[in-house]
Order: structure tokens, then sequence, then C-alpha cells
């Protein structure tokens, strides 16, 4: 899982942010039709190999108002260019949760596909049919539509993301940081505006999960230095800044680990005991034993 899906399913896992992303998502029209009361998170993951080269989902199921089943699901886009076939992948992806459902006796789910995407260039939602505009209409009933529903950040302003989008701070902060997190040029001077929302949360005597998940982003996306981001964000707040830091140290203990255990595999490659690996990195016999079960 890379950093961009990690922070948001964290964040979207979160069933209040969900309610928020879905009501800024999501037209009125189809708003109407739902009963969010029932809206559920589920465990499951339908995201092919293949699929995972562009998108992560989170599924939420939830009934209409007319007490009908549906799931809705929340597709990240996670690079930085808009998909050539954005119908094909989609196809795929909702084969594979109808299959899942008929080889489980389960019936077929409709499905609500939700796309947020935060790359460089724009986007533009179109129906699969406008592919074939050349044939006579009678023959584009052979051609599935395959509709979905876009957010594309960058049709956006900052002011129409905190304030009309979306109406949770933590969602209005993941999305400007996911916004402005690839440009180096403009993030120095949008990364206090960015943070200003979730300013509260910093003063929490511990800092919420949600909030390290956005700094764990920041620090491990960004190209900024660390010295750089502390000073921003501790004009937001000092305790801010102070959060920066620790989850900076954090970071470094746990490259540290990851350098050990790579190291270990390296040595247990060359075939070398786990004694003297154990001496060499630090790591407990049990630890390395685990690594060889792992690789055997």
């Amino acid at each position: 899982m890379n950093e961009h899906d990690k922070v948001f399913k964290e964040i979207q896992s979160v069933k209040d942010n969900a309610l928020d992303f879905i009501r800024g998502t999501v037209p009125e029209e189809l708003l109407c039709l739902l009963n969010l009361d029932t809206l559920s998170l589920e465990k499951d993951s339908f995201i092919d190999p293949d699929l995972g080269e562009h998108f992560s989902d989170l599924i939420y199921s939830c009934q209409t108002a007319h007490q009908h089943k549906l799931k809705i699901t929340l597709l990240l886009e996670h690079k930085s260019q808009k998909p050539a076939n954005e119908h094909l992948q989609l196809l795929r992806y909702l084969i594979n949760i109808w299959s899942h459902e008929t080889k489980n006796h389960q019936p077929l789910s409709l499905i609500i596909p939700i796309i947020f995407y935060h790359g460089d260039s724009t986007w533009e939602a179109r129906l699969f049919t406008e592919r074939f505009a050349n044939y006579a209409p009678a023959l584009l009933r052979f051609i599935p539509e395959i509709p979905y529903l876009l957010t594309d950040l960058q049709r956006y302003d900052d002011e129409a993301i905190k304030r009309t989008l979306f109406h949770r701070d933590i969602n209005a902060t993941m999305a400007l940081l996911m916004k402005y997190i690839r440009n180096s040029t403009l993030l120095p001077d949008k990364l206090a505006e960015i943070f200003i929302p979730v300013k509260q949360r910093f003063s929490h005597e511990t800092i919420p999960a949600e909030v390290s998940s956005l700094i764990y982003y920041l620090l491990k996306i960004s190209e900024l230095d660390i010295a750089r981001i502390t000073q921003i964000i501790s004009t937001i707040d000092p305790k801010g800044g102070e959060a920066i830091m620790t989850t900076a140290t954090k970071l470094r203990e746990e490259g540290k680990i990851e350098g050990k255990i790579e190291t270990a595999r390296r040595m247990l490659g060359d075939g070398q005991s786990i004694e003297l690996i154990a001496k060499y990195t630090g790591l407990s016999l049990s630890e390395i034993m685990a690594l060889q079960d792992n690789q055997s």
C-alpha cells in the first residue's frame, strides 16, 4: 500500500469522515435516495494486482430510503495522471465484486463508484458510450455506459474544498494536502493554510490518529526538509511543530529497523548463521528466525 492509499484509507475508514465525504461528492438527487444512517464499512477490497497500479478502495454498504441494499465504493486514483482506460478498469472492478457475490451465493449489489483524484492534469467524467459517438444510436444499446462519480481536486479552489466540498476539518486538510503534496513550488506557501483547519487538534494531550496520519503522509511524500516543515507548522501552533519533530524521529527509527531487517535478509540469503546476524544487526534470534521462515 503506498502512502496516498494509506492516508486516504486511515481517514475515510472513520464513519463520520466517510459521511462527510459522501455528502460532499454525491449529487443531491442521489443523496435523497440513500439512508446514510445505515452506512457501514465493509472489510473487503476488490482491487486486484493490475487495478492496484491505479486504484485503492474502501467499500461502504447502506440502504436506500426504501430499504434496498447497495454499496458505495470510495476509489482513490493515486497516480498523477488520469488513467487512459478508466471505464475498463472500473468495469473490471465491478465484475470483481459481482463475481465474489455470485461465488458466495449473495444477491448482486447495486454499486455507486466514487473516484477521488488528486493528479496534476484535469479529468472530466464521461460515459463509456461517448467513445462510440460515431455509431448509430440504435447500436449503442450494446455498449455499457459504466457511469461513475468523480471528484477532481484540480477543479476546486482551496476555499471551495474547505467550505463547500467538505465540512469536516480533517477531510478538508486531507484534500488540500493531497492537492499540493507533489507541488514543491506551491506547498511551502500553502502548508500553513492547509493545516489551519486542524489547528485545534494540536492542543490535545495526544495528537489524534487522523492528524498523525496526515503528518506521516506529509513527511514521507513531500520533498520539503523536516526543519522547514517544522518551522511552518510551528507558526500555526508550537505543539504542531513538536508533533512534526516527534513523527520525524519515529520515521527515522522505523527506517533504522527496516535497514536492519534488510541486512538480515541479505545475510540469511548468503547462508550466515542467525547468531552472527543477531550480533551485527541487533535483531533478536526470534525475529531473525521469523524472517528465515518467511524466506523459506
